[in-house]
């Protein structure tokens, strides 16, 4: 798996290694550097796979504006079946004031790389601060976070058990339809095209499976609906980092109500 270096990081990512917040903050605002917390991680294992670095439309913005960062750990992961996921750290940071730092568990898969959050109530975010920050609290939150692998696991392995018959289907797609807010019933052509198989891995009417084909489809868009207007349109992928995580933690509630 490719790995990003925190000189590459640097290059990409220039926000995540700022020494001082933004100068409208207030002097109690208390920070800690992208980079400094990264390289605590890497020396617990942790290695960057992925950035999302999203366009400001001002350079103050584009250098404190949040920013997000996933990782994984090479010897961490989930086996169910022929599946492998990872166990993933999606690490939220600015230095603008406007958002909080926040680090948040998820899973991917090896044959898409489609990140999934899980709900942040049930396995964690790890819960972390700015103000009395050190690689001991850190070191803490990943232990933790670890012991709930195992809960994690069973979950997984659940959805994987778990047969859906064709009617639960697609009412799964619909209702993540629903929550892309397409605002009418979807038509069966767009059902067909959230629910069609990419790759051979997601193949079968498993909860885990179906679950992996309308995750890549509704967050990556692409495929032609009608809006609520009655338009065509081709649904975009979410590119937003809060509405991508929101979007994420509800559809695996979703997933979670359809689990045997």
């Amino acid at each position: 798996m490719n790995t990003i270096t925190l000189s590459e990081l640097q290059k990409a990512m220039p926000q995540a290694f700022v020494s001082a917040p933004s100068a409208r903050v207030s002097k109690k605002y208390s920070f800690i550097p992208t980079s400094t917390i990264l390289q605590d991680l890497d020396t617990l294992g942790w290695k960057i796979r992925e950035i999302v670095n999203p366009k400001y439309k001002s350079s103050a913005n584009q250098l404190h504006g949040k920013h997000l960062v996933r990782l994984f750990h090479p010897d961490i992961h989930i086996t169910s079946g022929d599946d492998k996921n990872f166990v993933e750290i999606a690490l939220y940071n600015s230095s603008n004031g406007l958002s909080k730092f926040r680090m948040e568990v998820g899973i991917f898969r090896m044959v898409c790389s489609n990140g999934m959050v899980v709900k942040s109530e049930d396995f964690g975010s790890i819960n972390m601060r700015h103000a009395g920050y050190s690689f001991d609290t850190l070191k803490k939150g990943i232990d933790e976070m670890i012991a709930k692998l195992p809960e994690l696991a069973g979950v997984v392995n659940r959805f994987s058990q778990t047969i859906l018959a064709p009617d639960q289907i697609r009412e799964l797609a619909q209702k993540a339809y629903d929550l892309r807010g397409g605002g009418r019933q979807a038509s069966e052509e767009e059902l067909t095209a959230m629910l069609s198989v990419r790759r051979n891995a997601d193949e079968g009417n498993s909860l885990w499976s179906v679950f992996n084909r309308v995750q890549e489809a509704v967050i990556r868009g692409g495929q032609a609906f009608v809006d609520a207007r009655g338009r065509v349109r081709n649904m975009k992928p979410i590119r937003n980092i809060d509405k991508n995580l929101k979007f994420n933690q509800e559809l695996w509630s979703l997933a979670e109500s359809f689990a045997s």
